[in-house]
């Protein structure tokens, strides 16, 4: 499966403190046929490289627990700025929990995730994102 609406220049963002867990996420994507992707480790790195890309990033796919600024402080930076309110933003978790879901809703998630995740779900995810 492909994916047609990310023309080429057209990014994603991975932010995850795990190594493996990024290059698992970007092997994914390329698979359906996303090949520009974007890493951070912390909110920090993520913020400074939606910033300096604000017309090429198309999709932010966040951990929620990471060093130096969560998940859910990314999104609620990038939802601050005008240029970034309908950005979509997946975030992933290993915490299924109702109140943490709740929060993301209100603070403007695009898609929740749950670690570990299959490759079918996260391009699932993706897809529903991409048919909005």
């Amino acid at each position: 499966m492909r994916f047609l609406m990310f023309k080429s220049g057209e990014k994603i963002l991975i932010v995850d403190s795990m190594i493996t867990m990024r290059k698992l996420i970007v092997k994914i994507c390329t698979e359906i046929g996303i090949t520009e992707a974007l890493e951070a480790s912390d909110a920090s790195s993520a913020w400074d490289l939606v910033n300096t890309n604000p017309d090429s990033i198309k999709l932010v796919i966040s951990d929620w627990q990471m060093p130096q600024g969560t998940g859910i402080d990314l999104l609620k930076r990038i939802r601050s700025d005008a240029r970034f309110q309908k950005l979509p933003f997946i975030m992933l978790s290993t915490v299924a929990d109702p109140k943490l879901i709740s929060e993301a809703i209100k603070a403007g998630i695009s898609s929740f995730l749950v670690k570990p995740f299959t490759a079918a779900a996260l391009t699932e995810k993706i897809s529903a994102i991409q048919k909005k």
